[in-house]
């Protein structure tokens, strides 16, 4: 076997490169920070985009290939990634204002039966919970009631907390996340 295929692999001869049992390993041992209830596109979310701008979209195809929950559709359909140029673009929350915005609107019953163009999903993953009351604040609307809301979920309140942890101060959203750990916690934002 040469060095080419060692890393990378041959999915014909149905040889793992090291890339990928390495992405397998940290993907696993990343997993086990996460709180144990998460949904699979919430797991798969903060394993492998948070605090990115952007990822390889071989590594992405390498960590998707023995995921048998998700694929890049889902990821693109539920406005997580768009894939561009062999790279895979992290969407802000802000780029998933209205997607976010109508999945929202569809699980509040007075607003279900208004005819608005909502996606095919239909339920809130714990990402998007997250990603959510980050749009309203940015909109300056309150959150208090569906941020308390939200909060009366221990996996929630556990992801939150975990999210402020996890990510470096220079990374896109921390103090965001800080704030909002801050508020579900009810100890204000996190000096972590």
């Amino acid at each position: 076997m040469g060095i080419e295929e060692a890393l990378n692999g041959d999915e014909r001869r149905g040889i793992r490169g090291i890339g990928e049992i390495v992405d397998q390993l940290v993907e696993k041992a990343e997993g086990r920070m996460w709180p144990a209830g998460l949904d699979p596109v919430s797991r798969f979310y903060v394993v492998n985009f948070l605090g990115q701008t952007e990822v390889p979209y071989d590594r992405l195809h390498r960590r998707l290939r023995h995921n048998v929950h998700i694929t890049l559709e889902d990821l693109e359909r539920r406005q997580l990634v768009k894939e561009t140029k062999g790279k895979v673009k992290v969407l802000t929350e802000r780029q998933r204002e209205g997607y976010l915005l109508a999945i929202h609107a569809a699980e509040e019953p007075e607003q279900a039966s208004l005819e608005l163009g909502l996606p095919e999903v239909t339920e809130l993953t714990y990402i998007d919970k997250v990603h959510l009351l980050a749009v309203l604040d940015q909109q300056g609307v309150m959150t208090g009631g569906l941020r308390e809301a939200f909060s009366q979920d221990a996996t929630f309140r556990d992801l939150v907390t975990r999210i402020a942890q996890y990510l470096d101060p220079s990374a896109r959203g921390y103090k965001e996340a800080q704030d909002l750990a801050g508020q579900v916690t009810g100890q204000g934002t996190l000096g972590l």
